[in-house]
C-alpha cells in the first residue's frame, strides 16, 4: 500500500504559509481570485498539513508581474499601501445611541478616532479607507452595544481595550498577514460593558460582483 501524498511531503513552515497567503492576495488583486475563492484559500493555507498541497493553492494561477515566491524565506514581499490623503486628519468622533452607524468606503482615517456607543452598533469598514503610515488609534467607548472593525491583509492590529462582562476580539490573522514595508497598525484602546468589539481581517470587496 503506497502512503499518502502528504506524508511524502513536510509539514509547511509558518514563513511558507504566509508567503502563501500573500501570494493569494496579489493574485486577488490582480483579479484572479473572487473573494470568495481568496477567503476559502486562506483558509485552507493555514490548515494544509504538507508544503504539497500548500503549493496546490497557487497552482494553475497566472503568474504574477512581481511573484513573492521568489522571495528569500526569511523575507516577504510587502503589498502596497493606498494612497494617502494630502491631510491625514488628526481626531474624529463617531457616536451611537441606541443607533447604528456604518463607516465606509475611500475614507481617511484619522489619527486618532473615538466611537462612543450606547445600545447601539458600529461598523469601520477599513478594507477600501486611506490609512496612514504608523499607528492610527480608535478609541471605543462600547456599553451595552457592538463595535465592528474590518482590516485589509497587511495591516496590523493592536488591542489593548478592556471589558467588564463583555470582550474586544481580534483576528489573530491580522498578526500573521502583516509584512514587513507595511508600518500601518490599527491600535484598538477603550472600554466595553456588556458591548463586544471584533476585530477582523477581511480582503476588499470584489467590486465585479457588485457591477454584475
Amino acid at each position: 500500500m503506497s502512503p499518502e501524498p502528504s506524508a511524502l511531503s513536510p509539514a509547511p513552515t509558518a514563513i511558507q504559509r504566509e508567503q502563501v497567503v500573500q501570494r493569494l492576495c496579489s493574485h486577488f488583486a490582480s483579479n484572479h481570485l473572487t473573494m470568495d475563492e481568496l477567503e476559502q484559500r486562506i483558509d485552507q493555507a493555514y490548515k494544509a498539513p504538507s508544503v504539497t498541497e500548500l503549493d496546490a493553492l497557487v497552482t494553475g494561477l497566472p503568474v504574477l508581474a512581481d511573484d513573492p515566491s521568489v522571495a528569500t524565506p526569511d523575507s516577504l514581499v510587502p503589498t502596497s499601501a493606498p494612497a494617502l490623503p494630502a491631510n491625514v486628519p488628526d481626531r474624529d468622533v463617531l457616536i451611537g445611541i441606541m443607533s447604528g452607524h456604518t463607516r465606509r468606503g475611500p475614507w481617511a482615517v484619522p489619527r486618532h478616532l473615538k466611537v462612543f456607543t450606547v445600545m447601539g452598533g458600529i461598523v469601520l469598514d477599513l478594507r477600501e479607507a486611506l490609512i496612514a503610515p504608523g499607528v492610527s488609534e480608535i478609541e471605543i467607548t462600547a456599553i451595552m452595544a457592538g463595535v465592528e472593525i474590518f482590516v485589509p491583509p497587511g495591516v496590523r492590529i493592536e488591542c489593548t481595550g478592556s471589558a467588564f462582562m463583555g470582550a474586544f476580539e481580534v483576528d489573530q490573522r491580522a498578526q500573521s498577514l502583516a509584512v514587513a514595508g507595511d508600518e500601518r497598525i490599527i491600535r484598538v484602546t477603550g472600554f466595553a460593558m456588556m458591548a463586544g468589539v471584533d476585530a477582523k481581517v477581511r480582503p476588499p470587496k470584489d467590486r465585479t460582483k457588485l457591477r454584475g
